[in-house]
C-alpha cells in the first residue's frame, strides 16, 4: 500500500479498497496513516475479527458464517449434495467507521476514511 501511495499521483489513486482479510486491511490502513498527507481512502476487510471492532481500527468488515462454510466444505469432502438453503442469511456486512471515505469539508469529525485525523 505504501509503495502504491508513493508511486501513484493523487488524482489517479483508488477511492476504496476491499481486502481479502481484516489483517490485510489493518496493514493498508496503517500504511495510509503512516503516509499522511490527509489521504481519504475507504477500507473494508473480510472476517470481522475481534480487532476489527476495536477503536484502533473500527474496520468495516464482512462477517462470514464459519459454521456454514465448514459444513459445506465437509459435505463436499464427503461427496454429499449441499443445498443453497440459507447460506447467505448468517453472513453480513458489519459497518463501522473505515468504509465511509471522504465527506464534505467541515465534517472531518464524521470522516470514515482510513486516515486518522
Amino acid at each position: 500500500m505504501m509503495s502504491y501511495l508513493k508511486k501513484t499521483r493523487a488524482a489517479e489513486r483508488i477511492q476504496a479498497l476491499f481486502c481479502e482479510s481484516d489483517l490485510m486491511a489493518f496493514g493498508a490502513m496503517q500504511a495510509i496513516r503512516d503516509f499522511g498527507q490527509g489521504i481519504h481512502l475507504a477500507v473494508a476487510g473480510f472476517g470481522d475479527s475481534e480487532e476489527a471492532r476495536s477503536s484502533t481500527w473500527h474496520l468495516t468488515s464482512w462477517s462470514p458464517d464459519i459454521r456454514q462454510i465448514a459444513g459445506r466444505a465437509l459435505d463436499r469432502w464427503l461427496g454429499q449434495q449441499t443445498g443453497n438453503s440459507s447460506a447467505e442469511e448468517q453472513e453480513q456486512l458489519q459497518r463501522r467507521h473505515s468504509h465511509a471515505g471522504k465527506v464534505l469539508p467541515g465534517e472531518m469529525s464524521a470522516c470514515g476514511c482510513a486516515f486518522r485525523h
